[in-house]
C-alpha cells in the first residue's frame, strides 16, 4: 500500500492556491495561505525535524488506520501538503489509532509469524509501514530462537 494517492489529492488541492505550484506566487483569494510560506521554506531548506519534549519543533504527523490499513489523516495535512511540495521523500508520522479488524491483522501476522506460518520470504514482501515493526519483532524473535537452541546454549522454558 503507498500514500502516493493521498500525496496527489493534496498537492492537487494545495496547487490551486498557488500559481504554477510555486508558493511565491500566492492567489490573491487565499491571503490566509501566507502564513504557510514560512513553513514551506522551512521545509524545503531543512526537511522535517521532530521534537523532544525539550526542544519542540514540530509534531509528527498524527495518523489513525482503517480496517483494510488505510491511513486516515487526523492532524498535519498542511505540513504534508508542503512536504510534498517541497520535495520532502519521508516524514515521521505517530499512529494515534489503529481499526480493531487492522489490529486484529497484525495480531494475526505476529502469531503465525512466530509459529513459523509465514515464511521469512513473505514477511520480507510485507511493505506497509505500519507492519514493519511486526515483522521486525517476528525477525529478531526467530532469531532469537534460533541462537537459544543451537548446542552448548541454555534452553528456554518453552523449549522444554
Amino acid at each position: 500500500m503507498t500514500l502516493r494517492p493521498k500525496h496527489e489529492i493534496l498537492v492537487e488541492e494545495f496547487s490551486e492556491v498557488f500559481v504554477d505550484g510555486d508558493p511565491n506566487n500566492l492567489r490573491q483569494e487565499h491571503p490566509e495561505i501566507d502564513g504557510y510560506q514560512s513553513l514551506f521554506e522551512t521545509l524545503s531548506s531543512r526537511g522535517f525535524t521532530i521534537h523532544t519534549w525539550r526542544n519542540r519543533k514540530m509534531d509528527p504527523f498524527c495518523l489513525s488506520i482503517g480496517a483494510n490499513g488505510e491511513f486516515l489523516f487526523m492532524t498535519g495535512k498542511h505540513r504534508l501538503a508542503m512536504a510534498v511540495v517541497s520535495g520532502v521523500k519521508a516524514i515521521p508520522a505517530r499512529i494515534s489509532a489503529r481499526h480493531w479488524q487492522w489490529q486484529a491483522h497484525r495480531d494475526e501476522l505476529y502469531r503465525k509469524g512466530l509459529n513459523g506460518e509465514v515464511s521469512l520470504a513473505q514477511l520480507d514482501a510485507i511493505d506497509h509501514p505500519d507492519l514493519q515493526d511486526v515483522v521486525l519483532a517476528v525477525r529478531r524473535a526467530r532469531a532469537k530462537k534460533r541462537t537459544m537452541a543451537t548446542p552448548g546454549q541454555r534452553k528456554s522454558r518453552s523449549d522444554k
